[in-house]
C-alpha cells in the first residue's frame, strides 16, 4: 500500500491539464489535502495495530491449557 502512495505522489503533476477542457487534472489544494491526510491515516493504522496486538494477547492461551498463576507443589 505504501508503494502505491509513493508512486501516486511521484506521478502527480499539478501542471498537467485535461486536453479537452484545459482544466488541471490534479488541483494543488487536493494534493495538499491528500498529503495532510496521510499523517492521520498513519496514526489510525498504528492505533489499529496496537488494538489488534492487545486483542491477540488477551485471547492467547497458555501452553497445554495451563492456568496462569497456578504453581504445582
Amino acid at each position: 500500500m505504501t508503494n502505491k502512495f509513493i508512486e501516486y505522489f511521484k506521478t502527480v503533476d499539478p501542471l498537467e491539464r485535461d486536453e479537452t477542457t484545459n482544466k488541471p487534472v490534479y488541483k494543488a489544494g487536493d494534493i495538499m489535502k491528500e498529503i495532510s491526510n496521510l499523517g492521520k491515516m498513519l496514526d489510525e493504522l498504528v492505533d489499529l495495530e496496537k488494538r489488534v496486538k492487545k486483542d491477540m494477547a488477551e485471547k492467547s492461551t497458555i501452553r497445554a491449557g495451563a492456568v496462569e498463576g497456578f504453581e504445582p507443589m
